[in-house]
């Protein structure tokens, strides 16, 4: 499942982790949520997502290749991929 970026009719969707940080928000409304802990959600989820990515790469595109199971790979999503991939790797 691919996150879905745009609007949705105003209807969002929650993840686990957005559910938890409006939870804890919602116990006393008038703490904030430290800084820290929106980076670490925020870095987690760029982790999850680009990894996503790099997975679909090996298991779909480049282990049926190396097995004998398919004669080429398209190297062009395959180099897209692992870009996608290679910058969080890079950055974060």
């Amino acid at each position: 499942m691919l996150p879905i970026v745009g609007t949705d009719g105003g209807k969002t969707r929650q993840t686990p982790h957005s559910y938890a940080l409006r939870l804890s928000t919602a116990v006393d409304s008038e703490t904030k949520t430290p800084l820290a802990v929106v980076g670490t959600l925020v870095n987690f989820t760029i982790w999850f997502v680009c990894t996503l990515a790099v997975a679909y790469e090996v298991l779909v595109l480049l282990l049926p290749w190396a097995m004998g199971w398919k004669a080429t790979v398209n190297v062009t999503l395959a180099r897209t991929l692992f870009w996608f991939f290679g910058h969080a790797l890079v950055y974060f």
